[in-house]
């Protein structure tokens, strides 16, 4: 691979493939060519490695358990997604990652029941129609939605606000 600008040229040759020795050479325009080389590196190994003593509940030389969470987990696994998506697409995908709190946990069920709420308002307003009396349940579940809201202010806030 060659890649060549308006300061120099650099090559890297990798005669085995991306396993194998590589060799990167740097020739600038002005200045001295540089060569850097390095041996073939087998990446499975140090990743086994690195499993075995997450396995075994140490780190590198510590005897302490690694601090690894669901949370974590599902970062990883979302990553994982994130980047087959964006080779199968060609195209970036952008993560973004809320910390779990009370706060987080009640705007999603919130935003489920204002879901639910709508659906039900919509199938009260239909069959109101036939059952006109129906029609004076839309008020009493929009102000039981609202109320709900104002729980959001009895939450306690967390620490990093």
């Amino acid at each position: 691979m060659v890649a060549t600008g308006s300061e120099g040229a650099a090559e890297l040759i990798l005669p085995e493939g991306f396993m194998g020795p590589a060799k990167l050479s740097l020739r600038p325009n002005t200045g001295s060519a540089s060569t850097e080389e390095w041996n073939a590196w087998d990446p499975w190994k140090a990743m086994c490695e690195v499993f075995d003593a997450a396995v075994a509940g140490r780190s590198g030389n510590r005897a302490a358990p690694l601090p690894i969470s669901w949370q974590l987990e599902t970062k990883c696994l979302e990553l994982d997604d994130a980047a087959r998506r964006s080779v199968e697409r060609r195209r970036v995908s952008t993560l973004e990652y809320p910390e779990a709190s009370e706060e987080v946990g009640f705007k999603g069920t919130m935003t489920l029941v204002g879901c639910a709420m709508l659906w039900v308002i919509l199938l009260v307003v239909i069959l109101s129609r036939w059952v006109p009396w129906l029609g004076w349940l839309v008020i009493p579940i929009l102000v039981l939605f609202l109320g709900l809201q104002l729980l959001r202010w009895l939450l306690p806030r967390s620490a990093d606000r």
